[in-house]
């Protein structure tokens, strides 16, 4: 978490008063908004947002792009409704096995809310102890959820990781948090320790902290700030749920999980935007000062540097895990049509995409741009094959497991669509990067994942497709029927 707090938008700004302020305002914060940025050119923020901005102004009436804004909370609403479908039997089960367990983050803000389609949910995210673990992927297993946190490449079969693990039954993902192992560890063996709030949806009972200790998490998780969104939606997150938490447990809980940088942090993100539910200020009790926050700095060293230990010395068995034999790294560099020696760079060292992205700064890309541009729709039907007009692709893809592409549009495009077909995704997870950069995972089993979106493409992109994890030859083959199609929307 870094001390500086971040600055929202004037766009995040008027997005988040109308998702959380009262009719009126918040009304007029989004006709603002679309008064400013047509509806289609909206940044990903408020896109994330929008289903909680519906919410919000449903009692409205009629007013600006409001059937856009409807359509994105039912798309939400049915997501999230058919996920929880698929859950229910679990969480049935989990009470009949008497796991101590709680739902958190995106289900458990909705169903603290009462209202399942106002926020986007990726997945479901269950917290349980250490001594549950077994019983839970037991259960998760008898129905139909599979494991996607080792890889089933029998070569390269990896360990459980102890902080998370992630299973998917079609288009319903669960992550299943260690309170134990998932830091801050404090805070999640205290929301187990804590009596549950039960809430009844569809005949099933679940089980979720309190609204203060969501707030803390909200806060935790949008600290931590891992992904574009999680600032915003943590953002929003804490506005509604803080209507019903009061400062003085936030302050008590966060001084008992040690999580009073990360609130404050937050709540001075949140004092920037000047919404309703703090008009009056953001609570005193909530708020660290220069010197406190020197303080709980100087106690949380020791623990910081203990957790960088075990970083690098988990980076160090990566590297090992991902480096490629000298002589595979030769024949890439010969095949490659591009950037040859900043490619061999990024696959001696370990293929991280932090490394491409330090590779990369002012570069579009590795490859070299086709001389051509693509007629949409466009294909990719082999990666040995030449490459097609208006696409280059790496013939080196087989040897690195890095399925890398670079297209050349006649212009930059609001929105650009892909299509991935392989047997490949019936068995292993993928990850799709953009321009060196993580864009998404796709899950194996879950079709949905196979289209993917792009907005603001530029004339040049690189898109990459690489397993999650290490495989043998032969089970990174099953990629040699990958195609490839490339479109505009409604084409």
């Amino acid at each position: 978490m870094s001390s500086r707090i971040p600055a929202l938008s004037n766009e995040d700004v008027l997005a988040l008063r109308a998702a959380t302020d009262p009719l009126p305002t918040s009304l007029d914060s989004w006709l603002e908004l679309v008064a400013v940025t047509p509806f289609d050119q909206i940044e990903t923020n408020t896109q994330r947002i929008a289903p909680a901005i519906y919410t919000n102004l449903q009692t409205a009436g009629a007013f600006a792009e409001r059937e856009r804004l409807r359509g994105t909370y039912k798309y939400s609403w049915a997501r999230n409704t058919r996920a929880l479908h698929e859950f229910a039997p679990v969480v049935r089960k989990l009470e009949l096995a008497r796991v101590n367990y709680r739902l958190i983050k995106g289900v458990a803000v909705q169903l603290t809310l009462g209202n399942i389609g106002s926020r986007i949910m990726g997945d479901i995210d269950l917290v349980v102890s250490e001594v549950d673990v077994e019983t839970v992927h037991g259960i998760l297993l008898s129905h139909g959820f599979k494991p996607n946190f080792t890889s089933p490449c029998a070569v390269f079969h990896t360990g459980t990781p102890r902080d998370a693990l992630n299973y998917n039954s079609g288009r319903c993902h669960v992550d299943v948090h260690i309170a134990e192992h998932k830091e801050p560890s404090l805070l999640y063996k205290y929301i187990l320790k804590k009596p549950p709030m039960k809430v009844e949806l569809d005949g099933t009972h679940y089980l979720i902290p309190e609204a203060t200790l969501l707030l803390i998490t909200a806060a935790v998780h949008g600290a931590k700030n891992f992904s574009a969104t999680d600032l915003i939606q943590s953002c929003t997150d804490i506005a509604l749920l803080s209507q019903g938490a009061s400062a003085e447990l936030v302050k008590l809980y966060a001084q008992e999980t040690q999580t009073k940088l990360a609130v404050n942090h937050m709540y001075r993100v949140l004092e920037t935007a000047d919404l309703e539910c703090f008009k009056g200020g953001i609570p005193s009790e909530v708020l660290v000062g220069r010197i406190q926050a020197f303080l709980i700095l100087k106690q949380t060293t020791a623990r910081r540097l203990r957790k960088q230990l075990l970083f690098m010395s988990n980076l160090s068995r990566r590297y090992q895990e991902r480096r490629l034999p000298a002589s595979v790294i030769a024949r890439a560099y010969q095949q490659l049509d591009g950037r040859r020696l900043l490619y061999a760079i990024w696959l001696a060292t370990g293929r991280f995409a932090r490394v491409e992205q330090f590779l990369l700064r002012g570069k579009s890309s590795i490859l070299t741009a086709p001389k051509h541009t693509l007629d949409l729709p466009g294909a990719i039907t082999s990666f040995e094959a030449k490459s097609n007009k208006g696409i280059n692709v790496s013939r080196a893809s087989q040897l690195t497991q890095d399925w890398r592409f670079t297209i050349e549009l006649a212009q930059p495009q609001k929105i650009l669509t892909m299509t991935l077909e392989s047997k490949f995704f019936d068995k292993f997870d993928a990850s799709l990067y953009w321009n060196g950069k993580h864009h998404v995972r796709i899950v194996s089993g879950d079709a949905s994942m196979l289209h993917i979106v792009f907005k603001r493409v530029p004339r040049t992109t690189e898109f990459s497709i690489r397993p999650i994890f290490q495989l043998c030859p032969d089970c990174s083959q099953s990629l040699n029927d990958l195609q490839i199609f490339i479109d505009l929307p409604n084409n």
